[in-house]
């Protein structure tokens, strides 16, 4: 009996080990994309709301890559007077052909789940979102696209598309600026 078990447990392990081999845990060239962010990163937020000057802060967004594949993202800044606090989970999904995230912050109740593409001719990375507005609750798409300008800068634009709205309008943007080691 001790036998059977010792041998059923050792075929168990030999199916696990197969299963983790078979998945590649080398970072692929998507992963690349990812360690592009990588560092301590100073950010001039300029938000755009319809019918009122451009609202202007400053914050600073940290990014670490765990086991070169995922991007953990933490950010601070002040909005309208207010602290803002932010964590993301970006990294490229090899079954989907895409890359995903996740967004949480201090501005909502929900988790966001994006998902998008890079393009390597215009060095930027999209990914978008079905969400909702977290100032009224109701549906909206969101779209955020991440050019790469070199090593040291990159914008981020984000577009939102409000329940019931036929286009994407601008809604933020944000330059960032790499800090030196």
């Amino acid at each position: 009996m001790t036998r059977a078990i010792f041998v059923g447990v050792a075929a168990g392990i030999a199916l696990f080990l197969t299963v983790v081999r078979a998945q590649d845990p080398t970072p692929s060239q998507h992963h690349k994309i990812l360690a592009m962010e990588e560092g301590v990163w100073d950010a001039e937020i300029t938000m755009t709301v319809p019918g009122q000057d451009a609202a202007k802060s400053k914050g600073v967004e940290t990014n670490r890559l765990m086991a070169g594949k995922w991007l953990i993202s933490e950010v601070k800044a002040e909005f309208f007077g207010q602290p803002f606090e932010g964590h993301g989970v970006n990294g490229y999904d090899a079954k989907k052909g895409k890359y995903v995230a996740t967004w949480v912050d201090t501005m909502s109740t929900h988790i966001d789940f994006m998902d998008g593409t890079y393009d390597e001719k215009s060095k930027t990375l999209t990914l978008s979102a079905d969400t909702e507005d977290p100032s009224s609750g109701k549906p909206m798409k969101m779209r955020l696209e991440t050019q790469f300008k070199d090593d040291d800068t990159r914008t981020t634009t984000h577009y939102v598309q409000m329940d019931g709205q036929k286009e994407f309008g601008k809604f933020m943007e944000i330059k960032y600026t790499k800090r030196k080691k």
